[in-house]
């Protein structure tokens, strides 16, 4: 189903113009102008809430993350108005979970506990994951619940993400993510990246691609 409709895969032009790099005006789906942002404004320098201004930087995190389709709107918006003592606490959670050491399970746990006190209660998956794959987009996914709950079907049955996000769900969701990377790239086109593999999923698990590929089976 894929490739009928992206014949040269990933690496083809219309892939690249609909999902990463337009040669008009960019929208939030394309992802090389939001990685640039990120990795322009996600560094670990920017983030230190103990060296920079944090209400700046958090309204920077805000933009970035406003400029994609992987945060909702609102979500991120909210991000940039937070006050002096909740935005300090957010901006250390984030540089902890996407520049911390150790063991990534507390630091990915921390960030859900900043981010539930900023709209106290539980925050979508996307806004949690969203800042690990745009920073880290060969490493991580974003997690988009619908798409993926779909996908666990057939790769993961035993994995449940409805549910508050959490790191040990977390960990299971990027290893199925990885295996759907793994498993388009033996068939002969590799994904650039984690993004890519986020945006084949919900492509081809979209309520109408189902029904086409459900009618192609017979």
């Amino acid at each position: 189903f894929f490739l009928k409709e992206y014949p040269e895969g990933f690496a083809g032009e219309k892939w690249r113009l609909e999902y990463r790099a337009p040669k008009g005006r960019t929208l939030k789906r394309h992802r090389d102008a939001v990685l640039a942002k990120a990795a322009e404004q996600l560094t670990a320098e920017k983030l230190d809430p103990a060296s920079v201004d944090v209400a700046a930087a958090m309204t920077s995190v805000s933009k970035v993350l406003g400029s994609t389709d992987l945060v909702p709107a609102a979500a991120a918006k909210a991000l940039g108005k937070l006050d002096p003592e909740l935005g300090k606490e957010v901006l250390a959670a984030l540089h902890s979970v996407l520049w911390g050491e150790g063991p990534l399970a507390p630091r990915f746990d921390r960030w859900v506990v900043a981010l539930t006190a900023v709209g106290g209660e539980t925050p979508k998956w996307m806004l949690v994951t969203a800042p690990l794959t745009l920073v880290h987009p060969q490493d991580h996914v974003c997690i988009r619940a619908t798409a993926f709950k779909a996908q666990t079907s057939s790769l993961a049955p035993r994995l449940d993400l409805s549910g508050a996000p959490q790191y040990s769900l977390y960990d299971r969701a990027l290893t199925m993510a990885k295996r759907v990377r793994d498993k388009v790239t033996d068939r002969g086109f590799a994904p650039t990246d984690m993004l890519d593999v986020h945006d084949f999923v919900r492509f081809t698990l979209s309520a109408s691609a189902k029904k086409a590929i459900a009618a192609a089976r017979g």
